[in-house]
């Protein structure tokens, strides 16, 4: 054998074993910090207008903390979603918050009938909130901050009304404790 195939064989060898290695040690996203039952990581972002939000503007609220891209057509419609929801239970002390992982303009609220806030993700939120790459993917948060829920893909509006609902019942403790 020619010199140039052992080196292309041993190229394709090494290719082989790394994408195994990636496959057996790559950790699922449920399972990447922060769990559920943890505190959810520090976040301040700007909205769409500048202005700056944190987690800790929303004390004794449950909070739906959304990672979402322009271009990904199912978060734009959960998107819809939570605007209904937070509509509807948001004067019972629930908070929708919409994290883009991609520019947005500042209209893009106002165009799309969103009232919630609407913020721009810093690489370091994403690191900390378990590296997130794909979207969409939402946390939910009890009434104390800790992380009750994490959610990869798309939440059905059913699904997420009914978390919410028994989140903000008085005297009803998360699933965390």
């Amino acid at each position: 054998m020619s010199n140039k195939k052992w080196i292309l064989l041993g190229v394709l060898v090494l290719a082989a074993v790394t994408a195994g290695w990636f496959a057996l040690t790559r950790t699922p996203f449920e399972q990447r910090p922060p769990a559920v039952g943890q505190m959810a990581p520090r976040l301040a972002l700007a909205d769409l207008s500048g202005q700056m939000i944190q987690l800790t503007d929303f004390p004794g609220h449950v909070v739906l903390l959304n990672f979402w891209a322009s271009w990904c057509g199912p978060c734009k419609d959960q998107l819809k979603i939570y605007e209904k929801v937070w509509r509807e239970l948001g004067e019972e002390g629930f908070t929708a918050l919409a994290v883009a992982t991609d520019d947005i303009p500042e209209d893009y609220g106002d165009r799309n009938n969103l009232t919630f806030a609407l913020l721009e993700a810093n690489e370091r939120v994403l690191h900390d909130f378990g590296g997130i790459k794909n979207v969409p993917v939402t946390f939910v948060l009890d009434t104390s901050g800790r992380i009750v829920r994490k959610h990869k893909n798309y939440y059905s509006e059913e699904e997420l009304r009914k978390e919410i609902q028994a989140l903000l019942k008085p005297g009803t403790l998360s699933p965390a404790g």
